[in-house]
């Protein structure tokens, strides 16, 4: 099944102009979807009772890391918080 026939099954079929567009793909590969997070360092407790940690992930869905994540360190994933 090519592009248009996938496009028309799940319903993509109709457009907002009348133009015909561009022709071109957006996000064919894992790579061409990239997101930089942008965020505060967060105080640190002078009790040190969290930890902070800048995580990179490729290919990955945040959630699906986090979950992976507290089933390793054997934790609750509600105890982890991110942005």
């Amino acid at each position: 099944m090519d592009s248009a026939g996938i496009a028309a099954n799940l319903g993509l079929d109709q457009w907002i102009c009348d133009g015909s567009g561009i022709g071109g793909l957006i996000k064919v590969r894992v790579a061409d979807f990239r997101v930089t997070e942008e965020g505060a360092i967060p105080a640190l407790d002078p009790k040190g009772r969290f930890t902070v940690a800048r995580v990179t992930l490729d290919n990955w869905e945040t959630n699906r890391f986090v979950n992976r994540l507290a089933k390793h360190l054997k934790m609750s994933r509600k105890r982890i918080w991110f942005s």
